[in-house]
């Protein structure tokens, strides 16, 4: 099966995101991918894996592969490697993006889940929360 990548910001200076590209382009579509450590850590963030959480990478796989339909995981796995990567940017490079964003409150509410402290680094970023 033959598969079109769009990529819309260029991954290929960083070693993850190549290794990102080649897994996404070389495993067949009904595979789920290896669980990484910040997936496995943002998974566990946003709630994906049940209420207790899951601790190591390998059970959230299990605890995605349960819900998730296979087709999908190999370019939702490529979405959460770079939120991975955005989250582990300087807070205040992030915040301005979120700040950015059409969508200001959801931007800085995914940054509250994935356990920043939004208030306290737009503070000492100087970056102005929308008002709720």
């Amino acid at each position: 099966m033959v598969r079109t990548l769009r990529l819309h910001t260029p991954v290929w200076t960083c070693p993850i995101g190549c290794s990102c590209v080649v897994c996404a382009l070389t495993r067949p579509a009904s595979a789920f991918e290896p669980v990484g450590g910040a997936v496995h850590r943002i998974c566990n963030q946003l709630g994906w894996v049940g209420k207790g959480g899951t601790k190591q990478p390998e059970q959230t796989r299990k605890a995605i592969e349960s819900w998730m339909p296979r087709d999908v995981w190999p370019e939702v796995n490529l979405v959460l490697v770079g939120l991975g990567q955005e989250v582990q940017t300087e807070k205040a490079k992030l915040l301005a993006k979120c700040a950015a964003c059409s969508d200001q409150q959801r931007a800085f509410r995914l940054m509250s889940t994935l356990g920043i402290d939004v208030e306290k680094e737009a503070n000492k970023a100087g970056v102005a929360l929308p008002v709720d």
